[in-house]
């Protein structure tokens, strides 16, 4: 009798157990029938710290079981992560909150909203992107930022990460160097994508800075060429000052050294006078030299048009997803940051309304010296050797010969003695040419010096532009990130807000210095005094940039993984500290669809509208530029007579071999003066040639 007294309330409890149990299971398999979606929630099978977490499937899941209880056999909902006006058979009767889509319906799915306790608590981590959801990563890196590195590979640049050309030295006639081919292959990728990488973080970190230099050098292009035809129209300046002025605009971002002196030696023998036929063989010479150079240079749309054409392409094709999965955060986060990646296509279109070329070989072939050691020219450091003998760095010195050979060294984009600059230090290169040239012809060119000098409106307008079309990009994204729910200041909005605010601090140091050198006898310093002298404007440079980069590449990755997709990112930055704030765990609710259609399509083709009329200004701005340098080479050995009398006969009117004007009329489709040449006789006489084309 003892003995069962003392089973029996051990008897008792695991009644009492399997009651509760069954009644859980009675429970479940009541929520089951009446929403299957709940069968089935499923466990985790990675680290959720290392994305393995499921917010939109698992967690969501999650929350709606927990909302949903059963009392007296009836499913209740109880209103405590959904709006409690919604009963379980209106829950049931609608879409499923749960991997919801849009259906057509504009009230779309229930919304379940969960405090950050609870998500903190049962689904911590983040989510990886998932292969077979397109809009998580696919739109964004194939729609946005891999074309946009397309745009940056032309952006102008000094330095890259030359690969070794003993990745290339096989001889595919011998079988057994065959299977070495592949491994050799992926070295070389590996760099090269390397390479680009640094690059495009480089051009997204100075966006506002390398903008800054190119309207800078664009104003000083506009003033050049007005300067040119005056002292044309007023016969003031000799024909080789004309002709290094107009060198300077296509050679401008080059270092002074050698290609200043080169230029002016080539120009020199123009100013002997009288002007004979010798003299006058060496002025036509020169203009062929000026529009093979000008020739040579890309044009703007197969440098940047025909790119621009494909990314508006994926703009449109990202706005039409939107109007298609109406409420997909996903989707809308990916456009975001498509319009932010814009700002790169806008440092590809400026760099390609400027009249410098990138391309050094091109004067290096007009002026046809070899008297230059290319090693003379560039620092120790970028010397590129092949052979792998000189050691400069302690630790080349620990890698093996034979290895040393397969790492990429710095070396110039160009393998020539002519070494352009980066594009954030375009302008301030072409105002130490027009500095250099203005010493060396003082007093005669001081009004050219007074005219390239900038006044505040004047740096107020460069900088206004540069700064627009950098921040442009991220406003909007910002825009589209804020008022994708929760509406506010979260991860996505908060990486453009600050990548925005590094980049009006770096606008305005570039500007300040811009200002500071903007005196008469300003000197660019040389590359390896730049690196001596380390400032405190250095210093701020590193500060702001740093962040700039990791913000944009960094923040970038981010998305694509989905590392965003956690906890904390669901709320807005000011509810970080008390952590009170509940959030959304579901999706095509109603204020999704709501957003997409006031905000998030309208921000889209807005994108893409201004991209398109940036390229359109770009565009027609490089070919107006372009046509009035042409016109000033035909122009270039005019003289003030010669345009009075064709300026008193019309624009149809021209000179035969004698000097006469003969034609006439006001015919605008006529041929124009173009320039001066020496005919039979001796003689000074003009020749009529139809215009150049735009």
């Amino acid at each position: 009798m003892p003995s069962q007294r003392r089973w029996a309330p051990s008897a008792a409890a695991l009644l009492l157990l399997a009651s509760l149990a069954l009644g859980q299971d009675n429970e479940m398999s009541d929520k089951t029938r009446m929403f299957p979606e709940l069968a089935n929630i499923k466990t985790l099978t990675r680290n959720p710290r290392l994305g393995g977490q499921s917010f939109s499937d698992r967690c969501c899941r999650m929350a709606v079981d927990e909302t949903l209880t059963v009392i007296n056999g009836t499913v209740v909902q109880t209103g405590l992560y959904i709006d409690k006006d919604i009963n379980a058979n209106m829950l049931r009767r609608g879409q499923f909150p749960c991997g919801a889509i849009y259906d057509g319906h504009d009230e779309g799915a229930p919304e379940v909203r969960v405090p950050y306790s609870w998500c903190k608590g049962k689904c911590p981590g983040w989510e990886l992107s998932e292969s077979t959801r397109f809009s998580q990563w696919v739109v964004p890196l194939a729609g946005f930022i891999i074309p946009s590195v397309v745009f940056c590979l032309t952006v102008p640049r000094r330095v890259k990460l030359s690969v070794s050309d003993k990745l290339f030295d096989v001889n595919l006639n011998r079988i057994s160097q065959l299977p070495v081919v592949p491994f050799l292959a992926v070295a070389a990728g590996i760099w090269v994508a390397l390479d680009t990488i640094i690059w495009v973080a480089i051009a997204f970190a100075f966006a506002g800075p390398m903008l800054l230099s190119g309207f800078y050098e664009g104003s000083l292009d506009q003033r050049i060429l007005a300067y040119v035809r005056e002292k044309i129209d007023n016969d003031r300046v000799r024909v080789d000052v004309r002709a290094q002025i107009l060198f300077l605009l296509l050679v401008g971002n080059l270092d002074p050294d050698p290609a200043y002196h080169d230029v002016a030696d080539m120009v020199a023998q123009l100013k002997k006078e009288p002007r004979t036929e010798e003299v006058q063989l060496a002025i036509d010479n020169i203009k062929v030299r000026l529009r093979s150079m000008m020739a040579s240079q890309h044009g703007f749309g197969s440098m940047t048009g025909a790119p621009v054409v494909f990314y508006t392409a994926a703009f449109i094709y990202a706005v039409l997803d939107v109007q298609n999965r109406l409420g997909d955060r996903d989707t809308s986060h990916a456009l975001a940051f498509g319009i932010w990646w814009m700002t790169i296509p806008h440092l590809s279109i400026v760099g390609a309304c400027l009249l410098a070329g990138n391309n050094p070989t091109i004067l290096e072939s007009v002026v046809g010296r070899g008297n230059h050691n290319l090693a003379d020219h560039y620092p120790r450091w970028y010397h590129h050797q092949e052979d792998g003998e000189r050691r400069t760095g302690r630790i080349s010195r620990l890698i093996p010969t034979r290895l040393l050979r397969f790492i990429p060294r710095r070396a110039p984009v160009f393998q020539s003695v002519y070494r352009p600059v980066a594009m954030w230090n375009r302008g301030k290169r072409k105002k130490q040419w027009i500095n250099q040239l203005c010493r060396d012809h003082y007093p005669h060119l001081e009004d050219l010096q007074r005219r390239c000098e900038m006044r505040k409106v004047d740096w107020a307008s460069v900088a206004g532009g540069a700064i627009f079309l950098a921040l442009i990009p991220s406003l909007m994204a910002f825009i589209q990130s804020y008022y994708t729910p929760l509406i506010g200041v979260g991860c996505r909005a908060g990486t453009h807000l600050f990548y925005s605010v590094f980049q009006l601090l770096l606008t305005s140091l570039w500007l300040w210095d811009l200002a500071r050198f903007e005196r008469r006898d300003a000197v660019v310093p040389r590359e390896a005094d730049q690196i001596k002298r380390i400032t405190g404007w250095h210093v701020l440079i590193g500060l702001c940039a740093l962040p700039a980069a990791f913000i944009a590449i960094g923040g970038t990755m981010m998305q694509i993984m989905g590392v965003y997709r956690n906890c904390i990112c669901q709320l807005n930055m000011g509810d970080w500290i008390g952590k009170k704030t509940w959030m959304i765990m579901s999706g095509n609710n109603a204020i999704h669809i709501r957003f997409a259609r006031n905000t998030w399509v309208p921000i889209g083709g807005s994108a893409t509208a201004f991209l398109a009329v940036v390229a359109y200004i770009g565009w027609w701005y490089q070919r107006h530029l372009r046509f009035q340098f042409r016109e000033l080479v035909d122009q270039v050995d005019q003289r003030r007579e010669e345009v009075e009398m064709v300026n008193q006969q019309g624009v149809a009117g021209h000179l035969n071999r004698n000097g006469n004007v003969v034609g006439g009329g006001h015919d605008q489709r006529a041929p124009q003066l173009t320039t001066v040449i020496g005919n039979q006789n001796g003689t000074k006489g003009p020749m009529i040639a139809p215009p150049s084309g735009v």
